[in-house]
């Protein structure tokens, strides 16, 4: 298991009726529904064997080496549309059931203020994919603003000379921790959710002619990962703070309806970041319209009770 993945379902499937929690040691003939959190293929054929009449589900199957694994399962817990997408090909029942840490949130008050904090939290490889983007944009309006970045990933603080490091902004890292969301991401004014995979070099039906598919220099090339992770909007959304995040399907889901802002080009990250920067009023506006979806829609009641469904109805 990934420690904070793991860590962030616990937390929540915790409260569903009739489960039990555990690594190993435990006799698996007993159970009727069995959820695994593996990479490691010959677990799933072992659960098999023990238990040939029980339901298999795998939880979050984060790329493709885990392909063997899923097709011996009876189902799959996902937590994207991105992955839902993808896991389609296996033709079984996919539930999605969105990640994200248990904590307590409350409503935020976003007051006119000199300082302000921009919020960052899960895998550290999303902050290398801003270097063109965010990166140049923060370090443009640092020149003009009090900023101060907050980096919340399970890793070693930064050293300053990475490419995703803004120039002329003040940041902070935070190692990751449940106890973080509420003590520090908190603080924040804005959150942000980069996701774009820059190409190394143009796609191959980038050379073609302009005639196949009515080629242009204006379309616009997306490449996001498969494991979006929309639990990192779902999270800032909990806390009331308004999201910026890159051009991807979890996002355009989730902050549709003026419940946030996408931005692809480096001078719209540059555009919206100033806006919210400037104006406590419309980080108000986008916080309270986002938060008040995410706890309609992904709060940890009605996903549990709509799991248990799905898994009473296998």
């Amino acid at each position: 298991m990934r420690a904070p993945a793991s860590a962030m379902y616990w937390g929540s499937m915790k409260f569903l009726p009739s489960i039990k929690m555990f690594s190993q040691g435990v006799n698996l003939k007993d159970f009727d529904i069995i959820l695994v959190m593996t990479y490691e293929h010959h677990l799933i054929k072992e659960l098999r064997k023990t238990n040939p009449t029980a339901k298999i589900g795998i939880i979050d199957p984060r790329n493709h080496t885990v392909i063997e694994s899923a097709k011996l399962c009876d189902f799959i817990i996902i937590d994207s549309l991105e992955m839902e997408d993808y896991w389609r090909k296996l033709e079984i029942p996919i539930f999605r059931y969105s990640e994200f840490p248990a904590f307590k949130a409350k409503k935020k008050k976003h007051l006119e203020k000199e300082n302000i904090k921009i919020g960052y939290h899960g895998n550290k490889i999303h902050l290398s994919s801003m270097s063109k983007t965010i990166t140049p944009s923060l370090s443009n309006l640092g020149k003009h603003h009090n900023i101060e970045l907050i980096v919340v990933y399970n890793g070693l603080a930064p050293s300053g000379k990475e490419d995703w490091y803004p120039k002329n902004i003040d940041v902070k890292h935070i190692r990751w921790n449940i106890g973080a969301f509420n003590s520090e991401l908190s603080e924040c004014d804005i959150g942000i959710s980069p996701n774009r995979i820059p190409f190394k070099e143009k796609p191959p039906f980038a050379h073609k002619s302009k005639n196949d598919y009515n080629c242009s220099v204006d379309d616009y090339l997306l490449r996001f990962k498969m494991p979006s992770n929309p639990g990192r909007i779902i999270v800032f959304g909990l806390l009331g703070i308004p999201v910026i995040a890159d051009f991807y399907p979890s996002a355009l889901q989730i902050l549709s309806d003026d419940r946030g802002i996408v931005c692809h080009s480096q001078e719209s990250w540059q555009h919206n970041l100033e806006m919210l920067i400037t104006s406590h009023e419309k980080r108000q506006r986008y916080s309270d319209k986002l938060q008040d979806y995410v706890y309609s829609k992904y709060n940890f009641k009605l996903q549990n009770e709509k799991l248990f469904d799905f898994l009473e109805n296998l």
